[in-house]
């Protein structure tokens, strides 16, 4: 019964010791288990390490790599040329698949998120029934070019639909802010002007000038596209 426990225990220390590697490659994986083994269980008897070493194996081979592959999620990201797919800087667009739902029903999912986000979503929406959605949308303060400078956003966005699947255009975007008594732009690039009328998240030499506005943005718009994905990923309950 005392033996069962130790080997209760131990197991437990394994799976957490793997689980902190289980990005490294097998063969590295393995020598650190097995020095692990001999470091923790050197004083053990042999019949109960080789009980152990079955725990150990266990462990090893249901976290190597390739036996589960994390599903990854379209996203966008932020360059001098604006957003672009994170995983192929080529496209200027995402494509999004949903198995089993057809093109009208995500058509109607992403309308039906869209009017209860805004509150004047007739102001908001542009439809082409079963084709297309485009939302121009607004945000006060979203954006920071810094700490203390902030900038209003409007940005429009456009959904397409084919069964299965959705294209989403990247987004564009205009940045404004009058809380320093003039009227301001952020822009994508842009060296600034000496009365600060004009500012650039990225100069004309395509140096990054505000990291913030860049982390801002894409942040922005992730947080808006996971949740129309939810819209439509997740079923309603009555």
């Amino acid at each position: 019964m005392i033996f069962m426990e130790e080997v209760e225990g131990m197991s437990k220390l394994i799976n957490s010791e793997v689980q902190a590697i289980r990005d490294i490659k097998n063969r590295y994986l393995y020598l650190y288990m097995k020095f692990i083994m001999q470091m923790t269980f050197k004083n053990l008897r042999l019949k109960n390490m080789k009980v152990l070493l079955f725990i150990s194996t266990f462990c090893l081979v249901a976290s190597a790599p390739g036996q589960t592959t994390p599903r990854t999620t379209p996203s966008f990201v932020l360059t001098p040329s604006g957003f672009r797919d994170a995983s192929d800087s080529s496209n200027d667009y995402l494509i999004i698949s949903i198995p089993g739902q057809k093109k009208a029903d995500l058509y109607k999912s992403v309308l039906l998120y869209a009017q209860k986000k805004f509150v004047n979503p007739k102001n908001v929406i542009s439809e082409v029934q079963d084709e297309s959605v485009t939302l121009n949308g607004f945000a006060v303060d979203a954006i920071g070019r810094n700490a203390l400078h902030l900038f209003n956003i409007d940005y429009t966005i456009n959904f397409e639909f084919k069964d299965e699947k959705i294209r989403i255009q990247a987004p564009s975007f205009k940045l404004t802010c009058t809380s320093t008594g003039h009227l301001q732009y952020l822009e994508l690039v842009s060296n600034n002007t000496l009365d600060g009328s004009y500012l650039g998240i990225w100069n004309s030499h395509r140096k990054l000038k505000s990291e913030r506005a860049k982390r801002d943005l894409e942040a922005f718009f992730e947080t808006f596209l996971t949740q129309v994905r939810a819209s439509f990923e997740t079923k309603k309950e009555w």
